[in-house]
């Protein structure tokens, strides 16, 4: 490889690091921030950057100093590792539905058991043979190939890693879709848009490992192709940090106090539903839960979800975002609020923003179409 090339190479890790950093600083000012937030969430993913940031620098250094390299080579391994669960941890918290559910610590044991070996392993291989397997390319140290073959797992361990968690992300953010037009007026998708996203680049960015596992790290670090899913990761890191930060999510609650105690109140009459809407119009509260519904007509999510079903033939997502359109008609109709762009008119019928009721639209056309 040309010292051109491992300039370029080196570049694209200092600027990942960067980003990482910047991350960081962005989610500790959030984190400082008066408003609400999930805190612990937050400084999951702070440490989680912090430790891409550090990978990326093990990176950068096995370019330009091999010997510090395998220093700090089992920080690098580990890095990789819990990012890919600390991600699947925030999907988790965020597409939960409804149910009380833990996030299990049997995650963090490989990221954590094979670092450790490998650290305490690499006390009994000479500095001289780990360095030749970093100058060499993955070149199988003499006398040493078991460790070399450990050493060298990193590109298929972090390519199945990823695999692995990315399915996992997916069943949760399918799941959550399934569920969250029965409790969320907005269907909970402009959340998981940004989900879906970030899975599709996390399946891009495979072909990193991928090279380096087929190939090996002399095709990879000879070839500028490795810029590629370089910057597929950085914006999969700025996409997530800012998404959090700009809370482009909503979670479906737990059941409340309150709910629990409404098991047993009598049905809910149509009649009564309607009153309840037409004078209290929930519906303008952007980020409305049917929890918000169910409480102010003391009964509970399921039976509520059910009625909305039964009565009208729809989920809880459309039936409220049918009166959100209905509503919209009516203030352009006002004389009060013709100077109201269109913007500001969505958003005081209720919808998040103006892409929200532009699918809301879309959809009600195309089912108006088809004579729904």
């Amino acid at each position: 490889m040309t010292n051109r090339q491992d300039i370029y190479v080196s570049l694209i890790y200092e600027i990942q690091a960067a980003v990482s950093i910047i991350c960081v600083v962005v989610m500790v000012m959030y984190l400082l921030s008066r408003r609400p937030k999930p805190v612990t969430l937050v400084r999951s993913l702070i440490f989680a950057y912090c430790m891409s940031g550090l990978g990326w620098i093990c990176m950068m250094l096995y370019i330009i100093s091999p010997h510090v390299f395998v220093i700090l080579q089992s920080f690098f391994y580990f890095g990789f590792f819990i990012w890919h669960v600390i991600f699947y941890r925030i999907i988790f918290f965020l597409t939960g539905t409804g149910r009380e559910e833990k996030f299990s610590r049997w995650h963090y044991l490989l990221p954590v058991l094979i670092p450790f070996v490998l650290f305490v392993w690499s006390f009994f291989v000479p500095m001289d043979s780990q360095i030749y397997i970093v100058e060499s390319r993955g070149e199988l140290a003499p006398g040493y190939e078991a460790y070399s073959v450990l050493f060298l797992s990193k590109a298929a361990g972090i390519f199945v890693w990823n695999i692995v968690y990315a399915m996992l992300s997916l069943r949760r953010i399918v799941a959550y879709n399934r569920v969250a037009p029965d409790y969320l007026a907005d269907e909970g998708r402009s959340s998981t848009r940004w989900m879906m996203q970030i899975f599709w680049l996390k399946i891009s960015v495979i072909t990193l490992p991928l090279i380096d596992f087929i190939f090996g790290k002399t095709v990879l670090m000879g070839s500028l192709i490795i810029i590629v899913p370089c910057v597929l990761i950085i914006v999969q890191l700025i996409l997530l940090c800012y998404n959090i930060v700009a809370e482009n999510y909503t979670v479906i609650p737990l059941p409340r106090p309150e709910e629990e105690h409404a098991e047993k109140i009598r049905k809910i009459r149509r009649a009564r539903f309607e009153k309840y809407m037409s004078t209290h119009k929930p519906y303008l509260n952007a980020k409305l839960h049917i929890a918000d519904v169910a409480v102010d007509l003391n009964t509970n999510r399921t039976y509520l979800s059910n009625f909305i079903n039964r009565e009208y033939g729809m989920n809880f997502s459309r039936w409220i975002n049918r009166q959100r359109l209905q509503e919209l008609e009516r203030i352009r109709l006002d004389p009060a609020c013709r100077d109201l762009s269109g913007m500001e008119l969505v958003i005081q019928a209720g919808f998040s923003n103006y892409r929200a009721y532009a699918r809301v639209k879309k959809a009600e056309d195309k089912l108006t179409t088809l004579g729904e």
